[in-house]
């Protein structure tokens, strides 16, 4: 299974880069949102879905999260997640598509 999953991940990666570009990484109480674009070239990348997205809280896998895309004159995707402030402020997306894999880093906002 480990060696169709490094297989799977290494045709990913052929396919070439996406720029993922966060737009705002927000937290208020314990609820976090982020939302990013997702692009490759010039065009848009949509039709992504939870299970091609992995969120980092700081150094920690976030489990459970939500993520929907949202069309407007600037399409997005936003995840969001509940728990704790990174200890770092510092949260990542990665995205792993069939047209290639991309990922940011950005600082948390907190609100009250």
């Amino acid at each position: 299974a480990m060696a169709r999953v490094r297989q799977r991940m290494t045709q990913l990666r052929a396919a070439g880069a996406l720029t993922v570009q966060f737009r705002d990484v927000e937290c208020r109480a314990n609820v976090h949102r982020i939302r990013f674009l997702v692009t490759k070239g010039a065009q848009l990348v949509t039709g992504l879905d939870a299970r091609q997205i992995v969120v980092w809280n700081g150094p920690d896998l976030v489990e459970e999260f939500s993520a929907s895309p949202h069309k407007g004159a600037v399409s997005y995707y936003q995840v969001a997640y509940e728990g704790p402030l990174s200890p770092t402020h510092l949260v990542k997306v990665q995205v792993y598509a069939a047209s290639g894999v991309g990922e940011d880093t950005g600082f948390e906002m907190a609100f009250d």
